[in-house]
């Protein structure tokens, strides 16, 4: 968790590269409404430090919700650009961004991934079943929950998937 006061200023065109912005925050954070400057050379920002955390983008993802005492918490599954072939991933939880295409998110871990496509309403999720089987069997509390699939376009709230 940072030991540093955290920027709020969503306005600013450095944000998303500026680990102020984007670290996710400790339980006692400190924030401030840094300021930029834009001259002839660009922008710029006194207090701007970079963000060297990112993962890469992920393609075709979805959003998952996954039931905890603390309420549901989002997730990503999607393919990511690690490598020259995209490779399945599940993200730790969200904590910071605008789930949409273009944006940047942070998880709970501190990665940044930008947003790519997202999967089409008419593909299957079926390669989350696959990841969250592996990583249930490594974690033995994950089965006997339920994930819940942010599917608004189809005009439900969610659907389920089962292991």
């Amino acid at each position: 968790m940072p030991d540093f006061t955290m920027c709020v200023n969503s306005n600013c065109p450095m944000s998303s590269g500026c680990y102020r912005f984007t670290a996710p925050p400790s339980q006692w954070q400190s924030y401030s409404d840094f300021q930029f400057t834009t001259d002839a050379e660009g922008v710029s920002c006194e207090a701007y430090l970079p963000d060297r955390r990112r993962h890469g983008k992920i393609d075709h993802w979805r959003v998952l919700w996954w039931p905890s005492s603390e309420g549901p918490m989002p997730f990503l599954a999607g393919f990511t650009s690690f490598s020259p072939d995209p490779r399945p991933i599940i993200t730790s939880y969200l904590v910071r961004g605008d789930v949409a295409q273009g944006e940047t998110v942070t998880t709970r871990s501190g990665s940044l991934y930008e947003l790519g496509d997202p999967l089409p309403e008419s593909m299957s999720a079926d390669f989350v079943r696959s990841l969250l089987r592996r990583r249930a069997s490594r974690l033995a509390e994950l089965v006997d929950k339920v994930l819940l699939v942010d599917s608004k376009q189809r005009g439900a709230r969610n659907w389920m998937i089962s292991f």
